[in-house]
């Protein structure tokens, strides 16, 4: 029985009357992708007469379509169908919305004496200019929630309509060429919470896969995937508060990790073909030889470029803590030169508790990384024991910013005789950049 994992529910709003921007091809791009994953996907079609339910879906989409069409889909928009939206927008459901769809998410557009009326998503008014069409390549510059900085993207705009947002509505982004909303206020789409709304089509995802994976990571609770280095090695280290995290990190994250798990793994015939295949490296935690020999594996794969997880805790928090961080990472970092990245997990423990014997997979679940801890100014004293701890109490400040646990200054499975308010000290060792969270994903040390 293959072990559950997550799931991204697509809802596609009026597929048969907004679908004339290759639409088919943006849904396609999502698909793929989290197949690849190993993420099963549904995607249902939401058609006019049909309840939408704003509880039901992962992500919502709405294309692209021709006026008339607009005007059916508006006046259904303008009633519970335009509040369940809303609903699903408010409650942190990805909702993309494309040319028409775009439109329709705002308070209404303008076809001459007409008014389509529309969802009342974000604070926009559309009017049908009577000048010539904006047509043409259009490039933007983006600063999504997330991103460790902005990113730019492009795609092809063919419309008649002239977008203007309210005041304290936020664009998608600044427009570097072409038109944008209106071909004058220099701004390009709307933006509120996970909900965004976009003139660029050709279709979109296709030629912005980056953005593909960006919607995805938001609906499944991962945020800001493009953090994570394209290439080249690096070590990747988060909280671990349930038997899923390997899981859920190995599947969200487009490189492939390996990560260390325990050989205790290897001896249920549960996990011992789904975890190699995933690229666990088993480890023997009664340390010697045996437990060199999964390190010395681990060296390998980061020598090769390649990302190794790891959980610095070394096992499973039964309580939800956060514990003392063991040095291993900082000792693989300062040998390799390679940066360390935080993680943090925030929901597993909710959906598979310890001791559980199936998950809840209904539960939220989110997983960010902090900013990279850079080694090189240590590594001319990689032997020396106190700068290994200083890394490390460093990372596990980290985590615990990220994830809020309280920290308890002893290693997991341990007991003291007294715990004054532990804390990891912060010392200095992360880069300077602004400490924007993005998710990503690690492996096992349990």
């Amino acid at each position: 029985m293959a072990e559950p994992g997550p799931r991204l529910r697509v809802g596609a709003l009026y597929p048969d009357l907004l679908n004339i921007y290759a639409d088919r091809g943006n849904l396609m791009v999502i698909t793929r992708r989290c197949e690849w994953r190993g993420i099963e996907v549904s995607v249902d079609s939401i058609g006019l007469g049909e309840t939408l339910d704003p509880d039901r879906y992962d992500l919502l989409y709405l294309g692209g379509g021709q006026d008339a069409d607009q005007r059916l889909c508006g006046e259904e928009l303008s009633g519970a169908k335009g509040a369940a939206l809303r609903d699903a927008s408010e409650c942190g459901t990805v909702i993309l919305a494309v040319c028409g769809g775009y439109q329709l998410l705002g308070r209404s557009y303008q076809l001459g004496d007409e008014l389509v009326p529309g969802a009342q998503v974000l604070d926009i008014e559309t009017v049908r200019g009577d000048g010539p069409r904006l047509v043409g390549n259009v490039a933007i510059e983006v600063q999504l929630a997330g991103m460790a900085g902005p990113r730019r993207l492009a795609g092809f705009e063919n419309h008649g309509g002239r977008t203007a947002l309210d005041q304290g509505q936020e664009p998608l982004g600044r427009v570097i060429s072409g038109h944008g909303n209106d071909g004058s206020s220099g701004f390009e789409g709307a933006v509120t919470g996970n909900t965004v709304g976009t003139y660029l089509h050709g279709p979109l995802l296709p030629a912005n896969v980056w953005f593909a994976d960006w919607l995805i990571g938001r609906a499944l609770g991962v945020e800001g995937l493009d953090r994570l280095p394209t290439d080249g090695p690096a070590i990747l280290c988060p909280n671990h508060v349930s038997f899923l995290d390997s899981a859920f990190l190995m599947l969200l994250v487009p490189r492939n990790i390996s990560f260390v798990g325990k050989a205790e793994y290897m001896d249920s015939w549960k996990t011992k073909h789904l975890f190699p295949m995933m690229g666990m490296i088993p480890i023997d935690r009664s340390g010697g030889d045996k437990s060199q020999a999964a390190l010395d594996t681990a060296e390998a794969v980061l020598r090769r470029g390649e990302l190794f997880g790891i959980f610095p805790e070394g096992t499973r928090s039964r309580d939800g803590y956060l514990y003392k961080g063991r040095t291993g990472a900082a000792r693989l970092a300062l040998k390799i030169g390679c940066p360390i990245y935080p993680v943090g997990i925030v929901g597993t423990r909710e959906i598979q508790p310890p001791d559980a014997v199936m998950p809840k997979f209904r539960r939220d679940c989110t997983i960010t990384i902090g900013r990279p801890i850079n080694v090189e100014r240590y590594r001319s004293r990689a032997d020396d024991h106190r700068v290994l701890r200083q890394i490390t109490d460093e990372l596990m400040f980290e985590i615990r910013e990220l994830t809020g646990q309280e920290y308890r200054n002893v290693y997991a499975g341990k007991t003291a005789d007294s715990e004054p308010a532990a804390t990891a000290a912060r010392v200095g060792s992360v880069d300077d950049a602004p400490a924007e969270p993005v998710s990503v994903a690690a492996g096992d040390a349990a």
